[in-house]
């Protein structure tokens, strides 16, 4: 309903599992890690958990997505089912034929142990997946590890992924299952997303569904982080009933107050006050036992007269109680960073970006000679101006104080057009976002070190502090080698890039200019004519020639160019040209475009 009014693509909120919008937060890729690590060990069980709505299934997913062609895979989505109902679901999935309405443990035991001898001598490894494997009952759980007894001297033929809420943990320290909970080899609790985790969530969202405008403004996001809790999928749908609430009243971002009342409309009292409430009975019960057990170590004679917590109470109480080292494993602690350094390679999001390159309607193109983006001659004064001091002043800090004077609203922007030789005008009424999109610019904001914003190598505007903490604005124009030109309304001032580094928050933003045609993130199946812009480039970067009357498709092909130089590049290697991606291609091909350092291409290449 509310796509083409915020010029969405499609639906950014969606609590479908599409791949397209996958996050891998730090924690997500700590647990991916941890399990790739077990699928590779010598067998047994891997086991994650997670509260409902974590990214439990989607880690899975990933995982799958990083197996070898070798492995057979067999997916328990519904747990609900007895012995014969499991071992007849694995037979399914792994086409072992056995008598129709057999009903013999032995016949499917018999079946899946001849299926494991054969894929071993092929070199064939078999996973069997298990989702919400808190709901399996007892008997199902100890046959499930009796299926892994088949074994050679070196490996279990079989291996378990199980996949639980927090539940799981409570079922597997129960006595009974302690021969089960032995052959676990890695385990991962996965927790909510971090406060700083939900702002590139919602940036990565909303870049793969095109959004245009600022739709949730900064200020919103640690609001969102509260009402949701870092909940992934609460997360989506409290701000797809704001993105409805928004456009019902006809405005153009969500506001503070339309997250509140979504939260209330679709949760009742909102998440973080259930939340709150939970912990002060939690709190209120733990109080009660701490003074119990400080009476009974007293020997007073109150003890006899004080009745034990309720049944309900001492659920809650045991909630809460420390389960066992939730993020460890069995394996050594060098296997495992091996292992996450590996995951963190290849499954990096391309950028945790707000892009800001319109607002639902076609970007404005200026006409082009080439196929090329439009070259732009960048000002040679706006980044060759001599700084004031040419050496380090004697006041160490006083490049800080004379910057912040000199920023302010009005100059905010001033330095990073003018840099693309555009004239910036504070226009009430109209956002930065727009200003550019009218002159045929997207504005990228995104957190990252100094070492990123070196290699994307285009003036960019920081979040600098002062000494007492405040923050205001400075506009990078050049890198000379250790040390930087900073510049806020006409003051300049050049330091030491570690002095830079100790005031600089991560943030910045950066000019940029999107293909003809570009709408959002470029994805593997798009067609078009930012499809047939970005085949181009890599067929000149590449010295390839054009085919006539050629229909482009961003299909394999393109895509392992588009991995391939990013790996050159020292980008995330995730296929998707967005505009990180998009902004080093343009300066490989296009150097009339500002840099921060002079590069000479044709050495660059060599």
């Amino acid at each position: 309903m509310y796509l083409d009014y915020f010029g969405f693509t499609c639906d950014p909120f969606s609590i479908s599992p599409d791949p397209h919008f996958v996050f891998l937060s730090s924690r997500h890729r700590e647990a991916l890690a941890h399990l790739l690590y077990g699928t590779q060990s010598a067998g047994g069980f891997v086991l994650l958990t997670g509260e409902v709505g974590t990214g439990k299934t989607t880690i899975c997913r990933c995982l799958l997505e990083q197996l070898p062609e070798n492995t057979e895979v067999v997916l328990l989505w519904n747990p609900r089912l007895s012995v014969v109902e499991l071992l007849a679901s694995i037979c399914d999935e792994l086409h072992i034929s056995y008598p129709p309405g057999t009903l013999s443990i032995k016949v499917f035991i018999d079946g899946i142990n001849g299926f494991l001898l054969e894929a071993h001598s092929r070199g064939h490894r078999t996973i069997i997946v298990i989702d919400e494997a808190q709901n399996l009952h007892r008997d199902v759980l100890e046959q499930i590890r009796l299926l892994t007894n088949l074994e050679t001297n070196t490996h279990k033929l079989l291996q378990i992924i199980l996949l639980g809420q927090p539940e799981l943990q409570e079922m597997l320290s129960r006595p009974e299952l302690r021969q089960l909970a032995q052959r676990i080899t890695a385990r991962y609790h996965l927790l909510p997303l971090s406060p700083k985790d939900v702002e590139g969530y919602m940036a990565h969202r909303l870049a793969v569904a095109g959004g245009r405008l600022p739709v949730f403004p900064p200020s919103t996001i640690p609001l969102i982080y509260t009402l949701s809790g870092g909940v992934p999928r609460v997360i989506n749908i409290i701000c797809s009933r704001a993105l409805l609430g928004a456009y019902a009243q006809g405005d153009d971002s969500v506001s503070p107050e339309m997250l509140r009342t979504a939260a209330r409309e679709v949760f009742g009292a909102t998440p973080g006050r259930r939340v709150a409430k939970r912990g002060v009975m939690i709190g209120a019960s733990l109080l009660s036992l701490t003074l119990l057990g400080t009476w009974i170590l007293l020997g007073t004679n109150f003890v006899s007269s004080i009745d034990l917590p309720a049944p309900a109470t001492r659920e809650m109480i045991s909630e809460v109680t420390p389960a066992p080292a939730v993020a460890t494993v069995t394996a050594t602690v060098e296997k495992i960073t091996e292992q996450k350094q590996r995951v963190e390679s290849s499954m990096e999001p391309d950028a945790l970006i707000t892009v800001s390159a319109g607002e639902g309607r076609p970007l404005p193109e200026k006409p082009v000679e080439t196929e090329l983006s439009p070259k732009v001659e960048a000002p040679t004064e706006a980044i060759a101006v001599e700084p004031d001091p040419a050496i380090e002043p004697e006041d160490p800090f006083e490049w800080i104080r004379t910057l912040f004077d000199e920023s302010g609203d009005e100059t905010e922007y001033h330095t990073l057009f003018q840099s693309w030789g555009v004239q910036y005008r504070s226009v009430e009424g109209i956002s930065p976002e727009r200003f550019a999109r009218q002159n045929n610019f997207g504005l990228v904001k995104q957190k990252g070190s100094f070492g990123y914003l070196r290699r994307l190598n285009r003036p960019a505007l920081l979040r600098l502090t002062d000494l007492t903490g405040k923050e205001f604005s400075a506009t990078l124009t050049a890198i000379k080698g250790e040390r930087v030109v900073l510049q806020s309304g006409t003051v300049l001032r050049e330091v030491t890039v570690s002095a830079l580094v100790q005031q600089w928050l991560g943030d910045f933003t950066m000019l940029w200019q999107p293909p003809p045609g570009y709408r959002r993130v470029i994805i593997p199946g798009d067609r078009g004519e930012a499809v047939r812009w970005l085949a181009r480039q890599f067929e000149i970067l590449n010295g390839r020639e054009a085919e006539a009357h050629k229909k482009y498709v961003y299909d394999d092909s393109l895509q392992a160019d588009v991995r391939a130089f990013q790996a050159s590049e020292g980008l995330p290697v995730d296929g998707l040209a967005g505009p990180l991606t998009l902004i080093r291609l343009n300066s490989r091909i296009n150097s009339g475009q500002p840099q921060l350092e002079r590069i000479d291409l044709a050495l660059e290449e060599r």
